[in-house]
C-alpha cells in the first residue's frame, strides 16, 4: 500500500501489484481517505480483540488440567498461538503501513511480509494435521488412545511449522523478484512462476485436503453413530468434583468444533487467495482488480484471527476452561 496527494491536497491510496508479464510494478488508484481509515480502524480493533481473545484461550487451556489431557488441545494451542503472533506482529505493522510512509527499511519490510506468509501457511497446515488426527480418532478410538504416544504427538504438532517454513523458503525467498527500492513503501514481489505456484501450494492444496478430511470425518461419524453417546454410568469427575465424560468421548465432542473451524477458515481465506491466483496469471493491465477489492478480501481472511477463539467455545472442554478462568477471577 502507498499514498499520494493530488494538487488539491486530497490524499489517495494505491496498491502495488506485481505484473509478471510486463515485469514492472503497477500502481492502481482507488480507495479514498475515508475507506482507507475505515479499514485501518477495523485492523486496529481486530488486532486488539484477536490478541485478547486468543491470549485468554491459551491461558484457559494451559491452566485446565482436564483440557491438558486431551490431544486436541495441542492443536488448538498451536493454531491459537499462530493467531496470537499475527495479532502481535503482523496487524500492527499493517496499520502502520496504511497510516504512514514506510520508513523501517527494505529488510524489515521483507521480514514482515515473510512472517505474514509463513504464519498463514502454517495455519492451514496445522488445520490439516488436526483433521488427520481427528479422522484417525473416529476410525478407531481405542487403537488411537492406545498407540498415540507423546513423541508421535509432538511430531504431528511440529511438522506443520517445519513444512510451512520450508515452503516459504522455497517459494517466497528463492522466488523473490528483485527491483529498485520504492521510497516510503513496503513492496515484495515474486517471479511469475513462483507467484503462480504460491496460492496453490500454500492454500488450495491444503484446502482440498481439509475438505476431503472433513467429509471423511462426517461420513465416519454417520456410519458409526454408537460413538456419539457414552454408555450409561461412564461419567467420571474432574479436578473440581464435577461430572465428566471419559477421555474418548471428550475427544469425540471436539468434532463439531473442528468442522466449524474448517468451514470458516476455508470460506474466509478463499476470496483473497483466488484474487492472488488470478493476479499471478494476469498478462495485461486490464485484468488487474480494483485496488480496494484485494484489501477487502485480505481483511476478510484475517478476520479469522478474531473468530477462532469464539468457534472453539462450541467445544465443551474449552467452555469449561473459560468458565473456570472467570470463576477464579470473580473469587479474587
Amino acid at each position: 500500500m502507498g499514498s499520494y496527494e493530488d494538487s488539491d491536497g486530497y490524499k489517495y491510496v494505491y496498491t502495488l501489484y506485481y505484473n509478471s508479464s510486463a515485469g514492472k510494478l503497477i500502481p492502481v488508484e482507488g480507495e479514498d481517505g475515508k475507506t482507507r481509515y475505515g479499514m485501518v480502524i477495523f485492523q486496529g480493533l481486530l488486532a486488539f480483540w484477536g490478541f485478547l481473545a486468543n491470549l485468554i484461550l491459551i491461558i484457559a487451556l494451559v491452566s485446565s488440567k482436564s483440557a491438558r489431557r486431551l490431544v486436541i488441545t495441542l492443536y488448538i494451542l498451536s493454531l491459537t498461538t499462530i493467531q496470537l503472533l499475527m495479532c502481535v506482529v503482523n496487524l500492527p505493522f499493517a496499520v502502520y503501513d496504511d497510516l504512514h510512509k514506510w520508513s523501517l527499511g527494505q529488510r524489515f519490510c521483507e521480514a514482515w511480509v515473510l512472517m505474514d506468509v509463513t504464519l498463514s501457511c502454517i495455519s492451514a497446515l496445522v488445520i490439516v494435521m488436526m483433521n488427520i488426527d481427528r479422522l484417525m480418532f473416529v476410525l478407531d478410538a481405542k487403537r488411537y488412545v492406545k498407540n498415540m504416544k507423546v513423541i508421535a504427538l509432538i511430531l504431528m504438532v511440529i511438522f506443520p511449522w517445519l513444512l510451512g517454513i520450508s515452503l516459504v523458503i522455497i517459494i517466497w525467498v528463492k522466488g523473490k523478484q528483485f527491483f529498485p527500492d520504492f521510497p516510503g513503501m513496503c513492496v515484495y514481489a515474486l517471479h511469475k512462476e513462483y507467484a503462480m505456484v504460491s496460492p496453490f501450494v500454500m492454500y488450495f492444496i491444503p484446502a482440498l485436503i481439509i475438505l476431503g478430511l472433513t467429509f471423511a470425518i462426517l461420513v465416519t461419524v454417520v456410519l458409526h453413530p454408537h460413538h456419539r453417546q457414552p454408555p450409561d454410568g461412564t461419567h467420571m469427575f474432574d479436578e473440581q468434583g464435577q461430572p465428566q465424560l471419559p477421555y474418548p468421548f471428550r475427544e469425540h465432542n471436539s468434532l463439531f468444533s473442528v468442522c466449524l473451524v474448517n468451514f470458516f477458515f476455508l470460506a474466509m481465506s478463499f476470496p483473497y487467495n483466488c484474487e492472488n491466483a488470478v493476479m499471478a496469471f494476469c498478462e495485461t493491465d486490464n485484468c488487474m482488480p480494483p485496488s480496494d477489492r484485494p484489501h477487502i478480501f485480505y481483511l476478510l481472511g484475517i478476520s479469522f484471527l478474531g473468530l477462532n477463539p469464539l468457534l472453539w467455545l462450541t467445544y465443551q472442554e474449552v467452555r469449561g476452561a473459560f468458565l473456570r478462568i472467570f470463576e477464579n477471577i470473580c473469587k479474587r
